[in-house]
């Protein structure tokens, strides 16, 4: 299964409590067969002095935890569906998807589940004339467990809700979403071997989009050995997070003699290659973590928030991670199959780009916002301080930019001041990069 579909399943409050049921049903089957084992033999239970219990007061304890079990998992749901409901709120309705992702609180709910089932299970299993003393053990520690993760469940959801904490998370997920693809592509393009001019191969065929949506994931691997047994050279225009219509151009497939067995591979056997969905996922599409720390940032500058240190927080995260991306990507990568032949050229987000969708937005939404406006030019100075000469233009036009927007948005000449010495800083900055 490809990983991108594996996080996929996994997301969400569904797999890992189904998974825990069923473990808990196994479980329940075990602890009923040592109960059996136990019967009869009354120095072990001797032995064990804690599991001394008559059978009423088993299943008392059985009944008390399955139904203080259900209780409470229908109140980690409850506090689930407010955090979601502020989240969409205060934050947008995408960050959803990143409080969905939340692991303890899928583990929890899954527990509680698991917990309930395992005390019904053996409440039907257990014989009426002996009590199922090991069973009603395993209950107790469950219990006891599911306690723990829901008072740390409760934690973190009091962690998570403050929206620096959320910020700097998002921030760490796309830095570390950049420097993997960074370090899977160049993974397949350091091979030593042989370059292949792709303009100078003369046949060559459109690879299309078999449907609608967004791109959410792209197999380079699996195009990489397609293309090595078909003898040809795939070469992307399209990257994770674009939206493509049905029929449109995905790839040119080039081949020294026939490049029909390559295009025909990748037309009826598509879904293996590329993933496209009707809403952007963050698995392999490092603009949705941007736009989303993006969008965040506009909303606490709308005029009914109003909260521009929650702007000037998320300019400060954008900063960090588009420095990652500085400093771990290339435009284009040359992907090679075993032999060093390039079978699979990519462009990759570039930072033009990034950085692109990152400024703009809030530059315009924040033009006359002093306090935004400095964090803007101090986030341009940082990243001055952290890129090389190739960035240097790029760097000043955003810059160039910023000045022209605080000198007709801003009325105080003091702000205005203020603002220019800041970009003034980041503009010497540029002119001393190293190459």
């Amino acid at each position: 299964m490809p990983l991108h579909l594996f996080k996929t399943l996994i997301r969400g409050y569904l797999f890992w409590p189904l998974v825990m049921v069923a473990l808990a049903m196994v479980l329940a089957a075990i602890a009923a067969n040592g109960d059996d084992h136990l019967a009869g033999q009354d120095e072990i239970a001797d032995a064990l002095n804690v599991l001394r219990l008559s059978n009423d007061d088993a299943r008392a304890v059985l009944s008390t935890v399955a139904s203080a079990a259900i209780t409470v998992l229908s109140l980690v749901y409850s506090m689930t569906l407010v955090v979601f409901t502020l989240a969409a709120s205060a934050l947008g309705n995408r960050i959803i998807r990143t409080f969905g992702d939340n692991r303890l609180g899928q583990i929890t709910a899954g527990l509680l589940a698991g917990t309930f089932i395992f005390a019904l299970a053996t409440l039907y299993l257990a014989p009426p004339d002996r009590p199922p003393l090991i069973s009603t053990a395993v209950a107790v520690v469950l219990a006891i467990v599911s306690v723990i993760l829901l008072i740390a469940f409760v934690n973190n959801v009091s962690h998570r809700i403050q929206i620096d904490n959320e910020l700097a998370r998002i921030q760490r997920l796309l830095s570390q979403s950049i420097i993997d693809m960074a370090e899977r592509l160049n993974r397949s393009a350091s091979a030593e071997g042989h370059r292949a001019a792709e303009d100078a191969v003369p046949h060559a065929l459109k690879w299309r989009a078999p449907k609608t949506g967004y791109i959410t994931a792209l197999e380079f691997e699996k195009l990489t050995v397609a293309m090595k047994r078909t003898d040809a050279i795939l070469i992307l225009h399209a990257k994770a997070g674009d939206f493509v219509l049905e029929g449109d151009q995905l790839a040119t497939v080039r081949a020294a003699e026939d490049a029909s067995m390559a295009a025909t591979l990748l037309g009826t056997k598509a879904h293996r290659f590329v993933d496209i969905r009707d809403a952007r996922a963050p698995e392999g599409d490092v603009k949705f973590n941007v736009h989303l720390i993006v969008e965040i940032a506009l909303r606490a500058l709308s005029p009914g928030i109003n909260d521009a240190y929650t702007a000037v927080a998320a300019i400060d995260q954008l900063s960090a991670s588009i420095v990652t991306l500085m400093q771990t990507t290339t435009a284009q990568a040359r992907l090679r199959d075993e032999d060093g032949y390039v079978r699979v050229v990519a462009d990759l987000l570039s930072v033009r780009d990034i950085i692109g969708s990152a400024i703009h937005p809030i530059r315009r939404a924040a033009a006359d916002n002093v306090l935004v406006m400095i964090a803007l030019a101090r986030a341009l100075k940082r990243l001055a301080d952290h890129s090389n000469v190739a960035h240097g233009p790029l760097l000043r036009k955003h810059i160039r930019l910023c000045v022209n927007s605080a000198q007709d948005c801003l009325s105080e000449r003091a702000d205005r001041d203020e603002v220019a010495e800041l970009l003034w800083a980041a503009w010497r900055a540029t002119k001393r990069l190293p190459a």
